[in-house]
């Protein structure tokens, strides 16, 4: 995982969060829009036309993406990370919880505490 990750960019869709602020490892978190995300170079690119913005995410949040494509404990995404990155726990939790906050913030998941 990079240490520092812009995940998302383009603008918020919705600038009002769904759940509470503060994400936890039992944290469930829910894809809130069915974005259909396309490959392009190391970025999976998305158009959300009725907000009218172009979402961009890097690698690591694009691995986060397809592992929430079902409900899942924020402690078994930090887990499959661990795995797959040279990437501690902690540092994980703490980088995981800022992407799902940008995703949060553009209105692409909700949490369930």
């Amino acid at each position: 995982m990079r240490s520092n990750m812009q995940a998302l960019s383009g603008k918020s869709i919705n600038p009002e969060t769904k759940g509470s602020n503060t994400l936890n490892p039992n944290t469930i978190v829910r894809r809130a829009k069915a974005i259909v995300f396309e490959q392009f170079d190391d970025e999976l690119l998305a158009v959300d036309s009725e907000a009218n913005v172009c979402l961009s995410l890097n690698e690591s949040a694009g691995r986060i993406w397809s592992l929430i494509e079902v409900p899942t404990p924020l402690s078994a995404i930090c887990a499959q990370l661990c795995n797959e990155y040279e990437v501690d726990e902690e540092t994980c939790l703490r980088e995981l919880s800022a992407v799902l906050q940008q995703f949060r913030q553009a209105g692409l998941v909700y949490t369930d505490d």
